[in-house]
């Protein structure tokens, strides 16, 4: 189980941060980027349940599911992270500020679809946001959030994916 948790959560976080890295190109937004990420978790749950699955005479237990999705969610979601740090540092100080720029051009712009009022207030706060996007400290402030969202789905996929082995007639 542990080899299966390592490469599924492995291939996970490599997944997850190709996905970021789009997201910070600009290649689509925060709702896709999110979608996505969880479609792509889904995946990889299953694929792993599938091989575990494989390995253990074609059955898998809520239990074992539980355990193995848990662990490629804290593996991927960890090394995610890092991965993420590191992309952020290789930034040059010119690619932040314009994603910064156009981060806050976009919640404007979404306040603006919304009919709400754009005060120096919230103005203030988009910069505060932005300015805080490249920290490490936003992404240890996120990871508790990360695992206990994607932990959910891993709760949900090893539910319904388990496969207990049916008891023998006769056997004592």
């Amino acid at each position: 189980m542990t080899r299966i948790v390592l490469i599924c959560g492995v291939i996970y976080a490599l997944i997850s941060a190709l996905i970021s890295v789009l997201y910070f190109n600009q290649t689509f937004g925060m709702l896709a980027m999110t979608g996505l990420g969880i479609v792509v978790l889904i995946l990889t749950l299953i694929v792993g349940i599938m091989m575990y699955r494989k390995g253990n005479n074609g059955f898998s237990p809520f239990k074992d599911n539980l355990k193995l999705s848990a662990g490629i969610v804290l593996i991927g979601v960890v090394l995610s992270g890092i991965l993420g740090q590191v992309y952020n540092n290789s930034l040059s100080d010119e690619a932040k500020s314009e994603f910064q720029d156009s981060f806050i051009d976009n919640q404007l712009a979404g306040y603006e679809s919304l009919g709400l009022p754009i005060t120096s207030e919230v103005e203030e706060n988009l910069e505060n946001q932005a300015k805080a996007m490249f920290s490490f400290k936003l992404i240890l402030m996120g990871l508790p959030f990360a695992l206990m969202m994607y932990g959910l789905v891993a709760f949900i996929v090893a539910l319904i994916f388990r496969k207990d082995p049916i008891e023998q007639q006769g056997a004592v």
